[in-house]
């Protein structure tokens, strides 16, 4: 399998520098988290899996056995990134942004977009959210997934398609999709679970920037917090917009809505989703407002948002033949949606058309 074996790089003027860390919730959950921000030195990057553990733990779980050969490959990947590097130094503010995985992935799943926004002045902290995604390490040990909650996750969909004649999400209709959404209660809750372990994240980056011997004292943006995902993940981001002011921009890669949040309301901020098809839309927001639009990339799909479709795009195409989208494109037209929301809500700049931008990438793109 040809695999490359360092990741893209960023296309701003800064380099990545990252660094670990921690908090505890009132249910002393302790979620780890990763903080990638702009530097200026230049040094070689850690590789993707940069702890021994890490494949150990992912191969724990049924769904990735198989694909332990293909998988060892991410021990050597060199990233872009830099851990505990020294900050650029700027009279501005550096804007912050969240972002939160998909079930069962990694905390840096997108760590493609997360360099590229680094790159452009951004601080992006990816959390982990224990027993939800495959590894979770703190100063208390690590933490895999929780077989349970993925098991019961999974009966929920068998039981739930097993009353229905297909099982493929694109011939589902409106009124099916609202009732497989009522029906995904482990999802449901596990979004407001993450809500709140993002709402910590929050007050986490408000201490980092008001503790004096902070890495970021006094030097982050918060009242203006930008947040993004991948599936379970996009779909927390737009539930947290409704639930904290300090949110301004969201963005949603192929997340359905599971939960209760959105049967009466919509998102609480400028918000934008891309998807690989619009069928489900009207199902996962009946309540949709003039801040959220959609964008659908046709021959993408669900993992077609992630780094291991730049990384392992035959794989990808193995296990979903319909993945037929050009992986630079992808990558391309992923980048360009971040930066267009971030740069005009968070840093208040004019941006061109993101329609006009993201035909000129892949003309078959079109707003739903």
């Amino acid at each position: 399998m040809n695999s490359q074996m360092t990741l893209p790089k960023p296309s701003g003027k800064d380099k990545v520098g990252f660094f670990k860390g921690e908090f505890k919730t009132e249910e002393d959950r302790i979620c780890a988290y990763r903080c990638y921000y702009p530097t200026y030195e230049e040094n070689k990057g850690v590789t993707y899996y940069d702890e021994d553990e890490i494949l150990e733990y992912q191969l724990q779980h049924p769904m990735f056995v198989q694909l332990e050969e293909p998988l060892s490959i991410l021990n050597f990947l060199e990233t872009n990134s830099q851990e505990n590097a020294k900050v650029i130094k700027t009279n501005k503010k550096l804007p912050a942004i969240l972002y939160s995985p998909g079930f069962t992935s990694l905390a840096w799943s997108n760590l493609i977009q997360v360099e590229e926004l680094a790159s452009h002045g951004y601080v992006v902290f990816c959390l982990s959210h224990p027993g939800d995604n495959f590894y979770t390490a703190t100063s208390q040990g690590i933490t895999g997934l929780d077989n349970a909650l993925v098991a019961s996750s999974q009966e929920e969909d068998q039981a739930f398609f097993k009353t229905m004649k297909t099982t493929n999400p694109k011939e589902i209709s409106t009124e099916q999709v609202q009732a497989y959404l009522k029906n995904s209660k482990t999802l449901g809750k596990q979004v407001e679970r993450r809500v709140d372990d993002l709402e910590h994240l929050l007050d986490e980056i408000e201490t980092l920037n008001s503790t004096e011997n902070s890495l970021f004292y006094q030097r982050l943006q918060t009242e203006k917090i930008g947040i993004f995902g991948h599936s379970l993940g996009g779909a927390s981001g737009f539930r947290l917009s409704q639930k904290d002011s300090r949110i301004k921009a969201c963005v949603n890669f192929d997340g359905w809505q599971y939960g209760e949040g959105f049967t009466e309301g919509t998102v609480g901020a400028p918000s934008l989703g891309l998807f690989c098809y619009d069928n489900h839309l009207a199902g996962n927001y009946p309540k949709r407002n003039q801040e959220l639009s959609f964008f659908i990339i046709p021959d993408a799909v669900h993992y077609s948002f992630i780094d291991i479709y730049q990384t392992h795009t035959p794989l990808v195409q193995m296990l979903s033949p319909e993945a037929k989208v050009a992986k630079e494109e992808m990558k391309q037209v992923m980048n360009t949606s971040l930066l267009y929301m971030f740069n005009r809500y968070l840093k208040n700049e004019e941006q061109e058309n993101l329609n006009d931008k993201l035909n000129r990438i892949n003309s078959d793109i079109y707003e739903s």
